[in-house]
């Protein structure tokens, strides 16, 4: 029930539910500025969707945030440009086509920019949503060498309700069981990295069409849970399996969603 059907109901007068509206207004700019002060951030990510498109040739990365700002906005410096590898023998993955919406992304030193136009900016204490995606122009070979387990790795900030990740596979490829799918916090802090219990996230794996000329559905795996405090990274690992696409269709790695009967 929200505040307005409460009110509504008993009957409040208009002043009262003012007083009220106004006093929530206040305490959300208090702790705003608290905010800031403890952690000189410039806004809060309130949530982030993450859509990942796997292609034989290349691969899409799209992010969509919710974030509350802290002051006035033209400018937010957010994501880490995508690197390859293990920590110490990195290497910088070529990406394309990166943009934002709204904003103009630009790449500065190891991270993306967003420059809002004017009439765009982020007003201070105000709620907004962005896109922001590229594009790796890297082979599956190159950007998922591995036959058996790959995986994907979301940085901070991730925000602080929820974080929600879809993986599409290509039409080659299928996942595994849905139980062998491991979720990993990683805390930079103290370089430490911990599994993530099954019953703190959704976990869903099925078969969608998408908008491409495929003989039959492609993979999706769909994963939504409140991430840890403090978190640097959500590291998400999944079983997956190559198909012979000249071969009779394979059966199901997986039981669908939403077919009756049909087991691993």
């Amino acid at each position: 029930m929200t505040v307005e059907i409460l009110v509504a109901l008993l009957g409040l007068p208009a002043a009262i539910y003012g007083a009220y509206e106004g006093g929530s207004k206040l305490l959300g700019l208090i702790a705003d500025v608290r905010q800031r002060r403890r952690s000189d951030e410039d806004f809060i990510v309130l949530s982030t969707y993450v859509k990942y498109i796997i292609w034989e040739d290349y691969s899409e990365l799209i992010k969509l945030r919710h974030v509350r700002a802290l002051k006035d906005i033209r400018r937010l410096e957010i994501d880490r440009y995508p690197y390859a590898g293990v920590a110490g023998h990195e290497e910088r993955r070529s990406v394309q086509n990166f943009y934002a919406l709204p904003g103009t992304a630009s790449q500065k030193s190891k991270v993306f920019v967003i420059d809002l136009a004017p009439g765009d900016e982020f007003k201070a204490h105000g709620e907004y949503s962005f896109v922001f995606g590229y594009t790796v122009p890297e082979p599956l070979s190159v950007t998922h060498p591995d036959e058996n387990e790959e995986g994907i790795d979301i940085g901070a900030p991730l925000g602080s309700s929820k974080v929600a990740l879809e993986v599409h596979l290509p039409k080659t490829h299928r996942f595994g069981e849905e139980d062998e799918v491991k979720v990993f916090a990683y805390y930079s802090k103290n370089d430490r990295e911990e599994r993530i219990s099954p019953k703190d996230y959704e976990l869903d794996i099925e078969q969608a069409f998408m908008n491409t000329d495929v003989s039959r559905g492609t993979d999706i795996l769909r994963l939504t849970m409140r991430p840890p405090k403090d978190v640097s990274e959500i590291r998400v690992r999944w079983p997956w399996k190559r198909i012979l696409l000249n071969a009779a269709e394979p059966k199901p790695l997986h039981r669908a969603a939403g077919a009756a009967g049909e087991g691993p």
